[in-house]
């Protein structure tokens, strides 16, 4: 409408991030948008600010309590109340690139073995120092 004046509205938080809207204060025109991409999982949309906050938490080895404390001493709205759905996607993106990470590392090994899959693996035997036994010795 060509004229100034625009209202911002915070309609909701979810943990960090926020839905906005702004509305035009001559004709009233709004646009509504969020602070933060989400992420669909299984049929649920997360915040993409709150899986990296709970992904820097759990990287320094906290976890909500920490979050609480943090987000209060910025002065930033509490983080997301449940932190499982989180860890469970971080735990599956996890896995993910642990696995191909292997598959990749099996490959590289692979060819440097001129293609041949019957690659030997050396192990230096400290874990039975830790009371653990082989299947073998147990048996005895």
């Amino acid at each position: 409408c060509s004229t100034s004046g625009v209202g911002l509205i915070v309609k909701n938080h979810v943990g960090l991030a926020a839905e906005l809207e702004l509305v035009c204060e001559s004709c009233g025109h709004k646009v509504s948008s969020t602070s933060s991409n989400t992420v669909n999982t299984e049929n649920k949309n997360l915040y993409d600010v709150n899986i990296r906050l709970v992904y820097g938490l759990r990287s320094i080895g906290r976890g909500k309590a920490a979050g609480d404390m943090l987000c209060g001493i910025m002065n930033l709205p509490t983080p997301p109340s449940k932190f499982d759905s989180y860890n469970y996607i971080l735990g599956a993106a996890a896995e993910y690139v642990a696995l191909e990470s292997m598959k990749n590392a099996t490959e590289e090994a692979v060819t440097e073995n001129d293609g041949s899959r019957d690659i030997g693996a050396a192990f230096d035997g400290t874990w039975q120092k830790r009371g653990h036994m082989s299947k073998k010795e147990s048996l005895q």
